[in-house]
Order: C-alpha cells, then structure tokens, then sequence
C-alpha cells in the first residue's frame, strides 16, 4: 500500500472511458485511495458501472446525473475517453476516419466539459473541484500521420483553456494532461507502427513509452487538492518529447 493511502478519501470522482487503458489505470488508482468513484464508459462490463457514449449529448446529461446522484456530487471529473485513427498522411486521410477522431476526442470533450461545468457550478461547495481531459502530446505539437487526431485533440486544449477562464470564479479548476504514446490497447489502432517501439520513441529522450501507472498518478496529482493553483493548463507528460 503506498504512503498516501487513503489521500482521497470522500473525494467524488467520476472516471469516463474507465474500463481501458489509461481510464482504467486513472480508476484504479482513485479506488486504491479510498475515493468514492463512479466508472463510466462507452460499453460497459463492471456491474456497477455507467453506460456513456461521450458523443451523444443526452447519453452524457444522463450519465453525469447518475453519477452525481449515486456519489452526492462530484468533486473530480477525469474524462479518459478517445481514439486514434490509422496512420495516414494528411492527403490520402479519408473524412470517415477525421470525423470520428473529432467526435470522439473534440465533441466528447466539449460534451463532457459542459456537464462537469453544469454540475460543478449549480451550487457552492467546501470541497476542491477539478476537471481533467485526457488529451495528448499530439495536442501540443504536429503529429505525422496522424492529423486527424493531432487536430481534435488541438481542440480539447482550447476548450480547456476557455472552460478555465469561465470556470476560475466557481472555483473550479479545469486542466488537461497531454501523454506521449503509452502502454495502452490503443497502441493496436496503429497497426503494423505499433511493433516497433523504438520508432515511437525515437523522438522521446527518455526512450521509453508511459506506463498506464505514470498517467494515473499525473492525473491524480493534478486534480488533487494539493495542486489548487494550477488551471488552464496542457501539461505535457512526454518523456522530454517537447522540450527539444
């Protein structure tokens, strides 16, 4: 058990896209900290958790509000849901595989983001309140072959740097976490550029991809009560990928 054990205890959070990767990594790390979590995602198989397509709009209001329901509240929502498209490059990407990165990634965001706003601002609360998308480096910088995602998620920093501004007087803090490639199932939708790793990482001075584990912790820090003065902002977790 780590020494913080039990640092989220009574904290409510809600994790989207809960059940892979690092959704499922960022869940379990909030449960092993005594969080009272509500788990939510596209199809899911826990019988406790929450159906969500983060595309659909009423899917979402209704999701937020069983959520909010069932835990009495939210103090924490980490929105971990997204996709990848196949490698191409920007001329021969079809608009099928642009449209869904955008809804998924960009749309989700936005849909996300309004419910957590919705929920978070109805009332005052004693309790530090934070909301997190996962975006990704790719928000950051270009992404070769991958301009369809690289943009949507271009989009999710912009809107969390607006939801910051219109959320900082409800003392909400909003924030997005932008990893490089990570150990994660997602890593298939790259097909035959998934086997080797070292092409990956070639521009990473670490030379390693993330751990699932690494994120979660990221993720948690950054919504943690501890981390009350940071809002707006796109922290890259890249292995020192930006920074050359």
């Amino acid at each position: 058990m780590s020494p913080d054990a039990g640092a989220e205890t009574g904290r409510k959070v809600l994790v989207i896209g809960a059940e892979g990767g690092l959704g499922a990594a960022i869940a379990a790390a909030y449960a092993a900290q005594g969080a009272a979590l509500a788990r939510a995602d596209l199809a899911p198989t826990a019988p406790d958790a929450l159906a969500l397509d983060v595309t659909d709009a009423a899917s979402v209001a209704a999701g937020f509000e069983t959520a909010a329901t069932r835990l009495g509240g939210l103090d924490v929502v980490i929105n971990a849901a997204g996709v990848l498209h196949a490698p191409a490059p920007l001329r021969d990407l079809s608009e099928a595989e642009f449209d869904r990165a955008y809804a998924v990634n960009a749309r989700g965001a936005f849909l996300c983001l309004r419910a957590a706003l919705r929920a978070m601002t109805a009332a005052p609360a004693e309790t530090d309140r934070a909301i997190l998308t996962i975006a990704s480096v790719a928000g950051l910088v270009g992404a070769p072959m991958l301009g369809g995602y690289a943009a949507s998620k271009h989009a999710v920093v912009g809107l969390t740097r607006t939801a910051a501004d219109e959320a900082a007087r409800f003392g909400v803090r909003v924030n997005a976490l932008c990893p490089s490639f990570a150990e994660t199932p997602m890593l298939e939708s790259l097909g035959p550029a998934a086997d080797d790793v070292s092409k990956l990482t070639r521009r990473i001075p670490l030379r390693r991809l993330a751990t699932p584990e690494e994120v979660a912790a990221a993720a948690r820090w950054i919504c943690s009560a501890e981390n009350r003065f940071m809002t707006g902002q796109a922290i890259a977790l890249d292995g020192g990928l930006t920074a050359i």
